[in-house]
């Protein structure tokens, strides 16, 4: 078939760069090229993938580029898609996966533009809004000079360091008729193709021999080398050569975890005893060598004064100033700019060359060697027996914790020939799994990489390379760091960085010992006491209704020391008050039928808002009565339940002494919050010198999950833990005798 129009011409030189599929969400500003897809290429190379949004197309590029090696095509809507699929792009950009991006823009003639819609969707230059994190963008004004954009783009895509482009096409570049006979000949790809990967220098090699071949206890660090998969069998070479541990940072798969030599997990032990470090393709050096105090942001370095650092990588090739993606300057001995899949196997040669030149030498280096294996098949045998027994300890937790599931996981497949697509379960499918062939894992990705897991491949599911969890930076993948009895729910995996938006604020208050402010504040009279909001000033008082209920910063402030925790049975507490041993200075009790005025307010950690006798009056006034719940012994420690009042819906639930009650109606939604699950506060773990271990669930801060769309809120205060515009709205519990009553 001959092409007729502009688009066709396109799919055309696509074939001839042998772009397999093309993904997008349809938009007018490519419908010419989506049409020449389908009907003059037949949706065969490049075959379409049809998405429902351009991240998820771009995420599909991303996952492609990662297991093929070479990019596949994501198409873009104008600028409005161009906007939807830029964390797609930047988590491509920060992984350095080879992706083509086509857009769709104008018509530039503006005489050709349909009124209103193509001039919001026009920009001046397009590629502006993703040039910092592409590695180049072009914008053909000519049909003629589209096969040397093409044909550029697809070359630097695949140069390492690989990365995205980005080529816009003008909408009447692909709808205007062509002739055959005017159209340029299509172009020979096999002239194009990207240069080869540049070697190490000789001199660099046979210095860093030398390192090692005198080191008393060499590591290997690897991150980013396996994604070429003979760079694997080749560091396994080169590991048993020297007899050096491999710490995998799984950013790809570098090396089987089944080699004795793998002692990835134990970087705690080996870091501060190396003399010589070899990093091939880390990303973050710096923080690999590091550990982190994250409240105080001081960082120190884990290695032995007078170790070397080798450092062979190409990452200094491909930088942009906008996101300092290329991480803190590290201090490297023997800076190596090569392919690792290159200079490793030359590492290895010249190491041998080495040893059979000088007996001498490789007499005395056998016998360090063989005194170092003995010390790393203890040390590996200890680490690995410290994750088994943590997948066992997780056998009678309910939930299932992670680490149990992923051993469990594994007995189901492990007769199966599988690829771990989607997650690698917080590191413990590592741990306790057999990876020993490279495409049974195609890496973790950095950025931030919301939105990916919708689809990393096609198929996207088991069988598909994929990703892993959100947040896993170097400290986070140190051995056991990963706490190994989280466990999981029937909610999505929390994601730690959304939950230390809230945390890291609370941290630094505690470090700089900052004053409480708002209700959780101390009161003037005494250290044991809680002074209240003024009303009369606003004191952070939202009105709801006829209820006055109080917002901002004291909703997730605990006490200080000294101050007073906890009303009558509550676990908190320190200080004195006349709410009895560590109790809170609270009004007279309130007999009788409750005919009061109060403000809805947050209670701090460890004082629910339960079990006593009344509130303050202040704000505006209301009439309230008490309303029976149950008794006592028919509610029981952990339960809950729905209670009507005048037609409203009203959650009350259980936990130790203190009672909560709550309105069956999520401020996100309205959803009945009251029936979802209630689970531990996601909290981080700290070890030796506030080094960020990863996160847990906490047994003192619980959460109702909503079971419409996971919104968490505090059991004790009914804050939202994610928007703090949000609060459940919240009644009294009052306990008489055995019967428990809700005041309304």
């Amino acid at each position: 078939m001959q092409p007729r129009y502009g688009s066709d011409y396109i799919v055309d030189i696509l074939r001839a760069l042998d772009i397999e599929y093309a993904a997008f969400n349809p938009g007018a500003s490519f419908r010419g090229l989506h049409d020449s897809l389908v009907n003059y290429g037949d949706s065969r190379r490049p075959e379409v993938i049809l998405c429902c949004h351009e991240e998820v197309s771009v995420a599909i590029a991303h996952g492609y580029g990662r297991a093929a090696g070479r990019p596949m095509a994501a198409i873009l809507h104008n600028v409005v898609g161009l906007m939807h699929a830029t964390i797609a792009i930047f988590n491509a950009w920060c992984d350095r996966a080879p992706v083509l991006l086509l857009g769709g823009t104008g018509p530039m003639d503006v005489t050709r533009r349909r009124p209103w819609i193509d001039w919001i969707h026009t920009a001046l230059v397009q590629g502006n809004l993703i040039r910092d994190f592409v590695k180049w963008d072009d914008q053909p004004a000519t049909l003629a000079s589209v096969p040397d954009s093409l044909l550029r783009a697809w070359r630097l895509a695949t140069t390492e360091p690989t990365a995205p482009v980005y080529v816009c096409l003008d909408a009447d570049l692909q709808e205007m008729e062509v002739s055959p006979a005017d159209l340029p000949p299509l172009p020979d790809a096999s002239r194009y193709r990207p240069p080869t990967p540049p070697q190490a220098d000789a001199a660099a090699l046979d210095r860093l021999a030398g390192w090692l071949l005198e080191a008393q206890a060499p590591v290997i660090v690897a991150d980013r080398a396996g994604r070429r998969p003979e760079a694997v069998a080749a560091l396994v070479e080169l590991a048993e050569l020297l007899g050096a541990p491999v710490i995998d940072l799984w950013n790809r798969f570098n090396f089987p975890n089944t080699h004795p030599l793998d002692l990835t997990g134990a970087e705690g032990q080996l870091f501060p005893e190396a003399d010589v470090v070899l990093a091939l393709d880390v990303t973050d050096l710096f923080g690999t060598l590091s550990v982190t105090d994250r409240t105080a942001r001081t960082v120190r370095s884990v290695l032995r004064p007078g170790a070397k650092v080798a450092h062979i990588t190409l990452a200094d090739f491909l930088v942009r100033s906008l996101v300092a993606d290329y991480q803190r300057l590290p201090e490297v001995d023997l800076p190596i700019a090569a392919e690792t899949a290159l200079a490793v196997p030359a590492l290895v040669q010249v190491l041998r060359q080495r040893l059979a030149a000088d007996p001498q030498l490789a007499g005395a280096f056998a016998r360090r060697k063989e005194a170092r294996l003995s010390r790393l098949a203890a040390l590996r045998q200890e680490v690995r027996a410290q994750w088994e027994e943590a997948a066992r300890r997780g056998e009678s937790q309910q939930p299932v914790a992670v680490a149990t599931l992923a051993r469990e996981v594994y007995h189901a497949v492990r007769g199966y020939d599988w690829v771990l697509a989607n997650g690698d379960l917080h590191g413990w499918a590592r741990r306790l799994w057999r990876f020993d062939k490279p495409y049974q894992w195609q890496g973790g990705q950095d950025g931030r990489r919301r939105g990916l897991r919708r689809g990393h491949l096609p198929g996207g599911g088991a069988g598909q390379p994929g990703e892993r969890p959100a947040d896993r930076g170097p400290a986070a993948r140190r051995g056991p760091a990963v706490h190994p009895q989280r466990p999981l729910d029937r909610r999505p995996p929390p994601d730690p960085a959304a939950d230390r938006d809230v945390q890291q604020p609370l941290l630094l208050q505690l470090r700089r010992a900052r004053p409480q402010h708002g209700p959780l504040a101390p009161a003037a009279g005494g250290a044991g006491g809680h002074r209240y909001p003024d009303p009369g000033s606003g004191g952070g008082l939202r009105r709801l209704g006829p209820v006055l209920r109080p917002l901002g910063r004291g909703a997730h402030h605990r006490p200080g020391p000294g101050a007073g925790g906890g009303g009558p049975g509550s676990p908190g507490g320190g200080g004195t008050g006349e709410g009895g041993a560590g109790g809170r200075a609270l009004p007279a009790p309130v007999t009788g039928p409750v005919q009061a005025a109060a403000v809805r307010r947050a209670a701090p950690r460890g004082e629910p808002a339960a079990a006593r006798p009344g509130y303050p009056i202040a704000g505006e006034v209301t009439a309230m009565a008490e309303h029976f719940v149950a008794k006592a012994g028919d509610l029981p420690d952990g339960g809950r339940k729905i209670i009507q009042v005048d037609g409203v819906e009203i959650g009350v639930f259980r936990r130790g002494s203190a009672y909560y009650a709550y309105e069956n109606l999520c401020p996100h939604q309205g959803g009945p919050v009251c029936l979802g699950v209630v689970v531990g506060k996601v909290v981080p773990i700290y070890g030796e010198g506030r080094t960020y271990l990863g996160d847990t669930y906490s047994d003192d801060v619980l959460h109702l999950v909503c079971p419409w769309h996971g919104v968490e809120f505090d059991l004790a205060t009914g804050q939202c833990a994610s928007e703090r515009r949000w609060r459940l709205r919240q009644y009294p519990v009052v306990q008489r005798g055995d019967e428990i009553y809700v005041v309304v």
